[in-house]
This record gives C-alpha cells, sequence and structure tokens, in this order.
C-alpha cells in the first residue's frame, strides 16, 4: 500500500514542494498540514482525530517573537479538548 502526497496546485505551498496532505488508499486521508507564508508548519490534522497547533484567534500565539515554538498543543478536533500541551497554558 503506498501512500499518496497532496500538493495544492497553483499555491505558495505548491511552489515550495511543501506536502499540504497525506492519503493511504483504502484508509483515506491520514494527515493534512497549514503553514505560514514562507515555512513554518502551524498546524496539522492526523488521522482526522488529532489537531496539533500554535495558532490561536488571530495569530500565532504559541510561537515566541522569533518564530519558535513556545507553546504547542495536541487537541481533539472534534470537540478541541486538549490532549497534551507543551509550553505554557
Amino acid at each position: 500500500m503506498e501512500e499518496t502526497r497532496r500538493y495544492d496546485v497553483g499555491d505558495a505551498d505548491d511552489r515550495m514542494n511543501r506536502v499540504t496532505g497525506i492519503q493511504v488508499p483504502g484508509i483515506g486521508t491520514v494527515a493534512e498540514y497549514a503553514y505560514t507564508r514562507r515555512s513554518r508548519r502551524i498546524a496539522a490534522v492526523l488521522g482526522g482525530v488529532i489537531l496539533q497547533t500554535v495558532a490561536a484567534g488571530n495569530g500565532y500565539a504559541g510561537l515566541d517573537p522569533f518564530g519558535r515554538i513556545a507553546d504547542l498543543h495536541f487537541r481533539r478536533s472534534s470537540n478541541l479538548s486538549t490532549i497534551h500541551a507543551l509550553g505554557a497554558l
């Protein structure tokens, strides 16, 4: 079984060869990714169940002023309850 990597054709992710999703035949989408403009991955949905993000509200509250991860949450995508958190809550 071979996975398929998804690239959103024509946008910045495509031009930078960034994977925006992974699909497995017979299972479907197992991962989806979101990025800031240039390089930072800010969110991932794993198996359609776990949401990992540094984004909050209108900004990236989980990043420090230098763009490093300061607060990282793993949440259930169904109700956004926190499974695990690294950094400040």
